[in-house]
């Protein structure tokens, strides 16, 4: 058009309002089909901009505005433009009602979380939580303010959200994959927090007057330290109920570091030779050399006797990531790390560790001939033991 057309009848401008405000809309949209982003945004903006649209009489104005609207909201939001979508996405949320506007703003702290506005994303998802506490979206809501608080350094304010995630995702009927996932995220997050805050103490046994008393307080401060592992363990098994297999992977293959690092405390054990024993250093060297041969001995014995099955346990637990990240074709970073401590362990003793796993549980499977087989980069493992048809990059 070269200039706006007026009418003096009512219903005659409506009518032309409408074509023009769809030839806008169909330009708009033409435009970003054709990948011209910036015509595409200015011809949305002049949609929703335009006083003659916004007072227009058509009926079916309102709906193409908000159209408009969100459209452009969603176009900034694919352009990573995350401060521009932020205010394209409230505005649509000013223009509709119920859900679609729950959503849109939703977005919208989704987006100011992106642009770097922590505590803008906190204040509106605070409100949007207050407002649709049960809401389908909660769970979402939730992580992005768990994600928010950790931009804004405030760690109790984090957890908190995070154990909302986890809560809101169970107490829903059938969540939806990307809830699930959610919460397997959270689980794990607060696994790792809670493993984060339970230092390991050394175990130290001072002076007693005899061996049996030395080997009492050995127990106790191996007591103490199990049962800290086995609150960080606890914790990453809760990831495992969640179903989604990045996350179990990551949760085994920690499970898998605590075992270790329980190994290792235990080895670091520092005794001092009980006071009766001590006494007897004062005698001839060869006395003083076998009650010397004696004290290693003993403590050795104590220490191995402790670490070797916690040390099965690690094993198991590496294996089961292994496992996992085979079937699912998950090569992360936790998957990666299992299949290296496996290997650093050596097939044998990974063996008999399945093996002790499958006498206890038969439902764990034993350690199959060629299990712990890598390929070198940019090769496959080769044909399986069973016999069964190799892959057609064999053949070629």
């Amino acid at each position: 058009e070269v200039a706006p057309r007026r009418a003096d009848d009512p219903a005659r401008q409506a009518e032309l309002d409408a074509i023009v405000a769809e030839a806008h809309f169909q330009l708009a949209r033409s435009a970003q089909r054709a990948f011209d982003y910036e015509r595409a945004l200015a011809g949305y903006a002049t949609l929703v901009g335009s006083a003659r649209f916004a007072r227009s009489a058509d009926p079916e104005m309102p709906a193409r505005l908000r159209d408009a609207r969100w459209n452009a909201a969603r176009l900034s939001s694919s352009l990573g433009r995350h401060a521009e979508a932020a205010r394209a996405w409230e505005e649509a949320a000013r223009m509709h009602d119920g859900e679609p506007a729950r959503r849109a703003r939703l977005q919208a702290a989704r987006e100011q979380l992106a642009a770097r506005d922590a505590r803008g994303a906190a204040r509106a998802l605070d409100r949007w939580l207050a407002a649709h506490p049960e809401a389908p979206e909660a769970a979402e809501a939730h992580w992005l303010r768990a994600r928010a608080a950790e931009a804004g350094g405030d760690e109790p304010r984090r957890l908190a959200a995070l154990e909302a995630t986890v809560d809101r995702v169970e107490a829903t009927r059938e969540p939806t994959p990307r809830a699930r996932d959610r919460a397997a995220r959270a689980q794990l997050a607060l696994a790792d927090a809670e493993v984060a805050a339970r230092s390991a103490t050394p175990i130290r046994v001072g002076r007693h007057p005899d061996l049996a008393s030395a080997v009492d307080a050995l127990e106790d401060g191996v007591r103490r330290e199990t049962a800290r592992v086995r609150a960080g363990v606890d914790a990453y098994e809760a990831v495992v109920p969640h179903g989604r297999a990045l996350q179990s992977v990551a949760a085994l293959t920690r499970q898998g570091a605590l075992y270790e690092g329980l190994v290792r405390d235990v080895l670091d054990a520092r005794l001092e030779m009980p006071r009766r024993m001590r006494a007897r250093l004062r005698a001839s060297p060869a006395i003083a050399r076998r009650v010397r041969a004696r004290w290693d001995d003993t403590v050795r014995g104590q220490l191995d006797a402790r670490v070797r099955p916690v040390e099965c346990l690690a094993v198991r637990r590496y294996l089961l990531a292994a496992r996992l990240a085979s079937r699912a074709s998950l090569p992360s970073d936790d998957a990666q790390r299992a299949a290296r401590r496996l290997a650093a362990y050596g097939e044998e003793r990974v063996a008999a560790c399945a093996a002790e796993g499958h006498a206890a549980d038969p439902s764990f499977e034993a350690l199959r001939p060629g299990e712990l087989d890598r390929a070198r980069r940019g090769r496959h493992a080769g044909p399986p033991a069973t016999g069964a048809t190799p892959p057609l990059a064999d053949s070629w």
